[in-house]
Formats: structure tokens, sequence, C-alpha cells
């Protein structure tokens, strides 16, 4: 081991947190390494004196305050549309709904299909699938049960 791993696994040591193996590769380093060593006994020195110290509290009233700018930071930002950006969406809207109102009011009314009937071009293709059992519907691509011309309907 290098001196420079050596300095970032001294606490862990310290604190006996690094692995078998990881331990005896500080250890045998430390007992090579004068630097190392003093390092080592540097911050042994510093965790003692920082265990020697009394607990602190935090100040008064700072829960409250940490909490209530927690909770200032949790609020989205309010979104901002320019008024003109707002109205011309809003015309833009409001055009749409009246063009397909007056579409639906001004185009020609279409002949009401029964049940079970086809559109012309539906039945163009039927007639020319005898051989087969069912057909293919133009509008979906999906096959569809056909009634042939002898009484027998197709599965």
């Amino acid at each position: 081991m290098n001196c420079a791993s050596v300095r970032n696994l001294l606490s862990a040591y310290l604190d006996s947190e690094l692995a078998g193996s990881e331990m005896q590769q500080v250890r045998a380093h430390l007992e090579q390494c004068p630097t190392c060593r003093a390092e080592c006994d540097d911050l042994r020195e510093v965790k003692s004196l920082l265990r020697g110290l009394p607990p602190c509290c935090a100040p008064n009233g700072m829960e409250e305050r940490l909490k209530a700018a927690l909770s200032q930071a949790e609020r989205p930002l309010p979104l901002r549309v320019e008024p003109s950006v707002a109205a011309g969406l809003t015309l833009a809207a409001a055009a749409a709904i009246a063009g397909f109102f007056v579409y639906t009011l001004i185009k020609p009314p279409t002949e009401p299909t029964m049940a079970g009937e086809y559109p012309p071009a539906m039945h163009r293709q039927i007639d020319g699938t005898r051989d087969f059992e069912r057909a293919r519907s133009p509008f979906s691509g999906h096959t569809i049960p056909v009634s042939l011309d002898d009484g027998h309907s197709g599965r």
C-alpha cells in the first residue's frame, strides 16, 4: 500500500471498520512509514479530544426554522404565463371548438347503416373472397366473419 491510500483509510482503521486484510496492510505500512504513522497518531489524538467534548445542542428554534426552510423549498414555483400567451391559447381553443361545431352542422348527412351492413367497398372485397372463410376489413386490418351466398358463415 502507498501513503495516499493509507491516509484515505486511517479514520476507518482507527475505528476498526476495515476488513481483516486491509487492517493488516495498513498496520504493516504504518510500521514502515514514519510520516503515515505520525499522521495516524495525530488523527487518533483528534478523535480522542472530540470524544471528550460534551454533547452540544442545537440553538433554540433551530428545528422549527429548518422545517420552515424545508417546506418553502419543497413548494413548486407557480407557473407564470404571459397574459398574451394565455389569451392566444384561449382563442385557439375556442376557434377549434367552434370549427368542430360548424363542421358537424354543415357536413352532408350520411345514410345510417343497419347493424351487420358493410359499406360498398366492403361488399366488393367480400364478393372476391369466396374461397376464404374470413374477409379482411379495410378499416382496421382485422378479419371479420362473413356470410357467404350459400348460407354458410365463415369463422
